[in-house]
């Protein structure tokens, strides 16, 4: 039986439709949340379990613990810093970077996912799912030309085959491979 496209193939969106989706999220604490996702590579529990205490402001790092305890410190970036300071005083949970109000728990991932939902009906795209921002920044990185190695790294990833998943969806691979085949197949056709 074949396997759908769909099932083995990462969700990876162009750095445009991330944005559209992004902006047409009403609520700043979830869009800031997306724009975290999205500008770091992570897991919706990773995004949504974060603390105040997990961001260096000095350095500009999110100090991020992944799947299986894994720990890593990744950049953040100054445009995403002052849009999680803006939604963190919001509410002023200490807790939580991400919080309804301060006292309460953090933004759970199913707020996240109908919020992203309803931005992708009203901009006629595809459905998305928050793990899509994830696929799309390793793809990003890869089409900047970071090292498959460091895009290992940022994604916490335990294996480079892994993150090798993510070249076949890169424009200048897709690119240089059609020159390449087209100049194959040439002789071919005449």
């Amino acid at each position: 039986m074949a396997v759908p496209r769909s099932d083995y193939l990462p969700d990876a969106r162009d750095h445009d439709e991330c944005l559209k989706i992004i902006s047409l999220i009403e609520s700043p604490l979830i869009k800031a949340c997306c724009s975290l996702l999205y500008a770091c590579g992570l897991r919706i529990e990773e995004g949504t379990l974060l603390g105040p205490c997990d961001i260096d402001k000095k350095r500009l790092t999110l100090y991020v613990t992944g799947k299986g305890a894994k720990e890593r410190l990744l950049p953040l970036p100054k445009a995403v810093f002052e849009m999680l300071r803006h939604a963190w005083n919001l509410h002023k949970n200490r807790n939580w970077l991400f919080s309804q109000s301060s006292d309460g728990p953090p933004l759970s991932p199913r707020t996240v996912r109908d919020a992203m939902e309803a931005a992708c009906k009203e901009a006629g795209l595809e459905r998305a799912k928050p793990h899509m921002f994830r696929h799309s920044f390793a793809t990003r990185l890869l089409e900047y030309g970071v090292d498959i190695g460091k895009v290992r790294l940022m994604m916490g990833h335990a294996s480079v085959s892994t993150t090798a998943k993510y070249t076949h969806l890169t424009d200048p691979l897709r690119v240089e491979m059609r020159e390449v085949m087209d100049r194959f197949a040439a002789d071919w056709v005449r």
